[in-house]
């Protein structure tokens, strides 16, 4: 690489900013947990680096799916129970009106044109909302670390994530007066992730804080 390319170098479509992003934001907490319980004991020493090793892939892994394929890659990546980079949760409503501009109201920041809406308590922000197939909003320039997009079925993400946490299928927004789409919710709560898809076809990708499922 030309030493001269600085520090939004891509390879293969990824940017290294982001990647590094990703990483610290994934990664730094498990490596200070791992530190405070690492003793002298070296058992638990090893167990530890393992833990910290089995974590790192995972985190890079993420990001075959973007070396794959560049040319296809959207502009925004959503991460699970974060969001994106520039806008996460728990941040200001400041951070999503940089990022996409439009409206504030009612604890509610929306921008139509970028297909983009967050849920804010007290000025922070609680849950994120992308959307794809809404008649109200333009469609989300953006993807999961994993790939799931607009062109995504319900059988894509299930096998992308597993087993879903909680599946709901029922009647969905009305196309006229006696009709509606069929609504498929599929939850991953420990995830902080939720798709909806409106007739088999992704209406959107909702992203908020980790809740227990116990």
């Amino acid at each position: 690489m030309d030493g001269n390319a600085g520090s939004n170098a891509k390879l293969d479509g990824v940017s290294f900013e982001g990647l590094s992003w990703f990483l610290q934001t994934n990664v730094d907490y498990t490596i200070k947990e791992g530190i405070s319980i690492m003793t002298s004991n070296s058992k638990v020493l090893r167990a530890g680096i393992a833990a910290l090793a089995a974590t790192t892939l995972s985190v890079i892994s993420s990001f075959a799916y973007a070396a794959a394929d560049p040319a296809v890659r959207a502009t925004h990546q959503i991460v699970e129970s974060i969001g994106l980079k520039g806008c996460k949760i728990g941040d200001d409503d400041a951070a999503f009106q940089r990022l996409f501009g439009g409206t504030s109201a009612n604890g509610h920041l929306i921008s139509e044109a970028k297909g983009v809406e967050a849920a804010t308590t007290h000025g922070k922000i609680v849950s994120l909302i992308f959307h794809f197939s809404s008649s109200s909003f333009g469609v989300f320039d953006g993807e999961t670390l994993m790939g799931i997009g607009r062109q995504s079925s319900p059988e894509d993400v299930i096998r992308t994530y597993g087993k879903p946490e909680s599946l709901q299928d029922g009647p969905g927004p009305l196309t006229s007066a006696t009709s509606w789409k069929q609504e498929l919710s599929i939850r991953y709560w420990s995830k902080g992730l939720t798709f909806t898809f409106w007739d088999g076809r992704l209406a959107d990708i909702r992203v908020y804080q980790v809740k227990s499922i116990e």
